[in-house]
């Protein structure tokens, strides 16, 4: 573990999940369709979570986290009901994801 000088709250303050992060953490904006939005304000993914914005419709939040791979394995997890918006290379990467799991059912993909 790196050397901290601070009290736990702040070791772990930009941690998400179990991983420590020591990198300078993000802005991450999160779109939430549905009922999932109403879920994730009752329980938040962290709690740095702050609503951005909300209508019956879709639920806006936003976190100040390290991006993990236990943060895009969360976002992934709420499959269609999630998007993200920001940053740009997280939504990339969660598009690149997506886009080889799709891959995954394609008869002409699973060829060998």
């Amino acid at each position: 573990f790196p050397s901290h000088d601070n009290s736990p709250e702040e070791y772990f303050k930009y941690a998400y999940a179990v991983t420590v992060y020591d990198g300078v953490p993000e802005s991450i904006k999160l779109l939430f369709k549905n009922f999932t939005g109403n879920y994730v304000l009752t329980q938040p993914m962290h709690s740095s979570q702050t609503l951005v914005s909300q209508n019956e419709d879709e639920t806006c939040i936003e976190l100040l986290v390290g991006i993990t791979n236990e943060l895009i394995v969360d976002i992934l997890s709420y499959g269609k009901d999630i998007i993200v918006l920001e940053p740009e290379h997280l939504k990339a990467k969660i598009i690149s994801i997506h886009s080889e799991a799709i891959k995954n059912y394609n008869p002409e993909s699973s060829k060998s």
